[in-house]
């Protein structure tokens, strides 16, 4: 699929884009809320400055892509791929990362906590190989 018609039917209130191919997309500045993108490959896609509300991204393909400055806020990331993903420093809350591998990711929110509210951190890797189980559900 490519991002136009992506966007049509997001403005035509489609909000199930599991396992769509969205790899390598502009998404830049984008608000999304109530999307379901499980199983998506967004590997490569760019989502810098992009607000994402209640958007379902578990087992999603994201290696590569870009979340530099992002918000997220009820975003699960629940097994989804980061390998080489770049986050900067979003800001996240309630984001869930249960068995996700942060140890090739570039993210620069770990010790900034008023940047981070309330992530989950369940059988996570961290960037330092350490794992983390933090408010497992």
């Amino acid at each position: 699929m490519d991002v136009e018609e992506f966007f049509r039917r997001y403005e035509a209130g489609e909000r199930d884009f599991s396992g769509v191919d969205l790899s390598g997309a502009n998404l830049e500045g984008v608000v999304l809320e109530d999307v379901n993108f499980v199983g998506a490959d967004l590997s490569g896609a760019s989502l810098c400055e992009a607000s994402l509300n209640r958007v379902d991204l578990s087992k999603a393909e994201l290696s590569g892509a870009s979340f530099s400055e992002a918000g997220l806020v009820e975003v699960n990331l629940t097994g989804a791929i980061l390998t080489n993903t770049f986050f900067g420093e979003p800001c996240m809350r309630r984001v869930n990362l249960t068995r996700v591998d942060l140890s090739e990711v570039n993210i620069l929110w770990i010790e900034n906590e008023r940047r981070i509210k309330g992530i989950i951190l369940c059988d996570t890797t961290m960037p330092d190989g350490t794992i983390r189980n933090d408010h497992c559900i």
